[in-house]
């Protein structure tokens, strides 16, 4: 008992308490409470069952000794009354007295009688009074006494072999009802609870659904299982605005650099040009002023970094200022062609390079001639810079998309795989930085900046299709008009 009511404290507090402890603390208070009431209205039932029974065979036996009675009465022979009351003493054990009136209220018979009258209680137990009748008339009178004890003791066994069974069934029960609750109750909670103790389960492990749960703990399952992708698709629009800020952040800076680099440009094309352009007349001047090689090549170098320096402002000055283009209805197959007639002759000369087109039909679209025209010089001066001796143009109608693909591809060095990612952002280069190589504006990383820049003005895309040691292919894409 005293463990019982520590038990009972304890889930009186206001504390946490597990799963397992609270059902099987319930489920017992339950059942007790069902093995109470069974136990009383059994015994209730049992103790009806045997008063009646006890009052039946009194009324019966009443009858019968009435009858006894009556012809002894008649026959005169009031010995039989008193041997039969003996008797029936004797040979019932539950009969505790027996007592004969006559119609005078006179005792013809008594044994073991209780006297009421001595000591004014009532008889003990059962109290069984049968009329006798003679010719429809009252000759008397038999009061029974019966014991209570046949029943008591019976009742009081069978009682306790009843509570006793009660109680291995409630084990059994409890047993029973406890393993069930713990395999698909409780179990299950801590398989999901111990599926959820980290932020890894939780955001990248997501649940299974278990068919073979119970219906509200599939509905708990599955409600988590919405939980967690809602979780990881929150976390991923977290991580995507995230990286849209930080592209924003990178391109406002990129932006402010470029108009920083514009405004120093602009800055230098005014102090820088006119002294350049005379450095360079006065080299000029010079050199037809003297016939002394040595000097001669000094004048030259003087030239050639003075236009170096003018070359560079330029780039800075085309960099900074967006162009305006001119868009019209032209047939790139043409444009391509008029380039490389063009420049064939000059790269064949001095590089050995060959340039071919690949073009099975016209291929209309709106450009800016000039643009496009220095789109392909930088793409060209890129892979002859690359150690190109091959550049060929393909032109190709890709019909899903409605555009034009342009795939330049040469057999030069290839790009590094370091900046790969990262060749049409400005200032990016993987050629020499040395003025002496500068003089065609190569090696500031602003030439594919610069393509890039003129074909999406023109609502083009360009992108690096592949770059490797054998070579590396571009393609441009137009829109079909």
């Amino acid at each position: 008992m005293k463990h019982f009511l520590q038990w009972v404290t304890y889930f009186k507090k206001d504390t946490a308490k597990p799963l397992a402890a609270i059902l099987n603390f319930y489920l017992g208070m339950g059942l007790v409470v069902m093995t109470l009431i069974l136990s009383v209205s059994g015994y209730y039932f049992i103790s009806h069952v045997l008063q009646n029974a006890l009052e039946q065979k009194a009324h019966a036996l009443a009858e019968q000794v009435a009858i006894t009675t009556v012809d002894a009465v008649i026959l005169n022979e009031y010995h039989i009354i008193e041997r039969m009351a003996e008797d029936l003493v004797k040979k019932n054990v539950d009969l505790v007295s027996i007592r004969i009136f006559n119609q005078n209220g006179q005792e013809l018979a008594r044994m073991n009688a209780f006297d009421r009258q001595k000591t004014g209680q009532k008889p003990p137990g059962l109290v069984i009074e049968q009329p006798l009748l003679l010719l429809s008339r009252s000759a008397g009178k038999i009061e029974l006494v019966f014991s209570r004890d046949a029943i008591n003791a019976p009742l009081r066994i069978l009682s306790m072999l009843v509570a006793i069974a009660l109680l291995f069934m409630l084990g059994g029960l409890f047993w029973v009802v406890s393993r069930l609750l713990n395999a698909h109750v409780i179990r299950p909670v801590e398989a999901l609870s111990q599926s959820l103790t980290t932020p890894e389960k939780i955001i990248y492990q997501p649940l299974s659904v278990n068919a073979k749960l119970p219906i509200e703990l599939q509905r708990l399952n599955q409600t988590i299982i919405d939980l967690q992708k809602r979780l990881k698709d929150h976390i991923d629009s977290l991580e995507s605005a995230h990286k849209f800020v930080s592209d924003a952040t990178e391109n406002l800076c990129q932006s402010q650099r470029l108009v920083a680099v514009g405004q120093i440009a602009a800055g230098l094309a005014h102090n820088l040009n006119t002294p350049l352009a005379n450095i360079v007349g006065y080299a000029q001047m010079a050199k037809l002023q003297t016939n002394d090689e040595p000097l001669q090549k000094r004048l030259e170098i003087i030239e050639k970094q003075a236009k170096a320096c003018s070359q560079q402002v330029s780039n800075l000055l085309k960099t900074a200022k967006r162009p305006t283009l001119q868009l019209q209805r032209v047939d790139c197959v043409q444009e391509i062609d008029k380039v490389i007639q063009l420049m064939q002759p000059v790269v064949k000369k001095k590089s050995g390079v060959v340039l071919s087109l690949h073009a099975k039909q016209q291929a209309m679209t709106q450009l800016d001639v000039a643009a496009f025209e220095q789109l392909l010089f930088n793409l060209i001066n890129n892979a002859i810079e690359a150690g190109a001796t091959q550049i060929d143009f393909t032109i190709t109608a890709l019909l899903a998309q409605q555009n034009w693909a342009i795939t330049i591809c040469d057999n030069g060095s290839g790009i590094p795989s370091a900046i790969q990612s990262k060749v049409f952002e400005p200032f990016v280069t993987s050629k020499s930085t040395d003025t002496d190589q500068q003089v065609n504006g190569s090696g500031t990383g602003l030439g594919l900046f610069l393509a890039n820049t003129l074909v999406e003005q023109m609502h083009g895309q360009l992108q690096l299709l592949k770059t490797n040691e054998q070579g590396t292919c571009f393609q441009i894409l137009f829109p079909l008009y």
